[in-house]
């Protein structure tokens, strides 16, 4: 099982950061306080221009925050693209993860997915990094295809505000795509994603104690739901989405 302390946040508003000094401090500082172990980083296709910023940015992340850095695209090109342009400048990231909402646009082509997270499966292995995915609801046959090809997978679990926040009613939304999983045979990380969005439970997951109610409530669940899951898969905590400039204090 993953730790309590796994907690993942995207950022987004990353062009507006990099390169402020007082806006990365104040970014620092709030990923300190709030314990965060890795930062999944937007919009990194506005640095084609400034590369040197975004990589000075990752390095004093790693170095200096201690955080592990994900990049975040949508195709395999992105990746390759930014993966070679940060790796000319010495800096390599620890992961990349794909955002492609095809249960929700079928026009995008599940083929089309799987043939993406197959070249992102190759670039990991030639940066020696990880890869990720964030899915919501596809079938049991696409979930469990894709389970082959990543390292990681982030499922979508938000619950709307009108029902407030429990760690049970978020792993209510997840059990059924779990139970897919149960056979892997694979080495696969699972992490529940959340929303900070107001219509969903962002509200109530400001503080430290809120998260740390929900990722323990939601620890406790998964060690009792995973006891029969193949020992490959394992729970390894909470992604946030996401943390823009207003959440981070800018």
């Amino acid at each position: 099982m993953g730790t309590l302390w796994a907690r993942t946040f995207y950022l987004s508003g990353t062009s507006q950061i990099v390169g402020d000094a007082q806006k990365e401090a104040k970014l620092m500082s709030f990923l300190k306080e709030k314990q965060v172990k890795q930062l999944n980083l937007y919009e990194t296709h506005l640095f084609w221009n400034r590369i040197g910023d975004l990589a000075r940015f990752i390095s004093h992340l790693q170095k200096d925050g201690g955080q592990k850095v994900y990049i975040v695209g949508d195709h395999s090109h992105f990746f390759r693209k930014i993966l070679e342009l940060l790796s000319a400048e010495s800096v390599q990231v620890d992961g990349i993860c794909l955002e492609r909402e095809f249960w929700n646009q079928r026009d995008r082509k599940f083929s089309e997915v799987l043939a993406i997270v197959k070249k992102m499966k190759e670039l990991a292995l030639d940066y020696k990094i990880k890869t990720s995915v964030y899915l919501g609801y596809p079938s049991s046959a696409e979930l469990s295809a894709l389970a082959q090809e990543v390292d990681q997978i982030y499922l979508h679990s938000y619950v709307p505000v009108q029902f407030g926040a429990s760690a049970k009613l978020v792993f209510q939304r997840l059990v059924q795509r779990l139970a897919y999983l149960k056979t892997t045979d694979k080495k696969l990380e699972i992490y529940a994603l959340l929303s900070t969005e107001d219509r969903f439970m962002g509200r109530s997951l400001q503080t430290m104690d809120q998260l740390l109610d929900m990722e323990e409530g939601l620890n406790n669940l998964f060690q009792s739901q995973m006891l029969d899951f193949s020992p490959q898969v394992s729970y390894e905590g909470v992604v946030y989405y996401s943390y823009g400039l207003e959440l981070v204090g800018l």
